[in-house]
């Protein structure tokens, strides 16, 4: 959630004071985005006054950033819908929900691709000394609030692209996964292939703490020509409802009626967002919050047959 205050728009060179809040436009490529505005009932928009919206994430090879255009004084804007979601504790209370943590870099680019290789941007590589290496890459996963495992299962994916080989042999590509020791999967293949290499593992594997992804060439084949890409990892895991620095994303898993308590917030000026349709956020209403010594639980429900998520808690 984006926030852009009086001081922002100054800085920028765009003096707000005086202009009417229900003004506020904003669009993105030509279509209007719904406002979250936080302003006094004197029509005009002054220091403390925040607008707030929804920025969502172009995840493009192409282009990194989203431009979004804010007009005001010429026309009523769009705002975001509401939805209740008064506490109803007789709905049933789950105890955590599936996080999922998604790692990409574009860092290696591909040239003059294959017909059948469709992505140009890469991660790291993982190939043998002779050709420079390195034989092995870590990724370190650092995780709170973790579910305890008592038979549930978490997720480890992996996405590779074979890049160099040596023709002939069969298998010509080894590569090995691994979360912190334990193996996740073990895979040759023959080709330039697209391998997603991925297993449902015991959600014990996930640590409190630091949690180690490996991927690793084991050099067993005898060839000096094995290059493999890594495009993303992926990893989902079970997480307590606690919210992290004053926010937490989640998802109740379903569309029947759900009680839910967050906790964790250092302060009790929660908001919340159904982030459902990412185009259209709806703010929540009826949000329950509770000092309890100095840190503050939010209660909330969700009506059978709406959304199931994702919701955003967070304070301003």
């Amino acid at each position: 959630m984006v926030e852009v205050t009086h001081a922002d728009l100054l800085a920028a060179g765009a003096d707000p004071t005086g202009i009417d809040p229900s003004t506020f436009v904003l669009t993105l490529r030509d279509q209007e985005v719904p406002l979250d505005v936080t302003a006094g009932i004197d029509g005009s928009f002054d220091p403390g006054d925040v607008i707030r919206f929804y920025g969502q994430d172009p995840r493009s090879e192409e282009f990194w950033d989203h431009v979004y255009r804010l007009t005001g004084g010429v026309r009523a804007g769009l705002r975001m819908m509401t939805r209740d979601v008064t506490p109803d504790p007789g709905a049933t209370a789950p105890a955590d929900y599936t996080d999922t943590i998604y790692r990409e870099a574009d860092s290696l680019y591909w040239a003059s691709l294959p017909s059948d290789v469709t992505t140009a941007w890469y991660w790291t590589r993982v190939r043998p000394p002779a050709a420079g290496g390195p034989t092995f890459v870590e990724e370190t996963f650092d995780l709170a609030n973790v579910a305890p495992g008592q038979g549930r299962t978490a997720r480890v994916e992996v996405r590779i692209q074979s890049r160099r080989e040596t023709p002939g042999p069969s298998p010509n590509h080894h590569v090995i996964v691994r979360l912190n020791g334990n193996l996740v999967d073990d895979r040759t293949w023959s080709g330039l292939q697209t391998v997603t290499m991925a297993a449902d593992v015991p959600q014990g594997w996930i640590q409190e703490g630091s949690n180690v992804v490996r991927i690793e060439k084991p050099l067993d084949l005898g060839l000096t020509t094995e290059e493999d890409w890594i495009d993303w990892i992926r990893l989902e895991y079970r997480d307590r409802f606690v919210a992290e620095a004053d926010l937490l994303t989640f998802d109740v898993e379903s569309t029947d009626a759900r009680f839910v308590t967050v906790e964790g917030f250092t302060g009790g000026d929660v908001l919340g967002y159904d982030l459902a349709d990412p185009s259209a956020p709806v703010l929540l209403t009826g949000l329950s919050v509770t000092d309890v010594g100095g840190s503050y639980d939010v209660e909330l429900s969700n009506a059978p047959g709406t959304p199931a998520g994702p919701f955003l808690l967070m304070r301003p």
